[in-house]
């Protein structure tokens, strides 16, 4: 996984896998196929986190994995902004509405 690899990249990585279009995912999660589209591309950037366990049960993967705290082989990555190079993206959940935010370091 690559250090600028996005949630929507990792949630495209696993839909193209499992051979699905946005729409199937769509339909399996009951979530918005254009939300979907949007967040695959970049333009939506933040998750609940009831959306985001529906994507996870689905396309078999932890919320830890789509988050960016581990990889594919399940090796943790830097969870602290401290601990991560200059353009990586640190994946967060809001104490209050419980999304997951996704904070690049600068």
């Amino acid at each position: 996984m690559s250090e600028k690899e996005t949630m929507g990249d990792r949630i495209k990585k696993w839909r193209l896998r499992k051979g699905w279009s946005q729409r199937q995912l769509a339909r399996a999660t009951g979530l918005d196929n254009s939300w979907i589209n949007r967040l695959e591309g970049g333009e939506k950037t933040n998750i609940s986190l009831e959306g985001a366990k529906k994507i996870c049960q689905v396309l078999g993967v932890s919320l830890d994995y789509l988050a960016g705290m581990y990889d594919e082989d399940g090796n943790l990555r830097p969870a602290t902004v401290d601990q991560c190079e200059a353009g990586a993206t640190v994946a967060v959940v809001c104490p209050r509405c419980e999304s997951i935010v996704g904070i690049s370091v600068a």
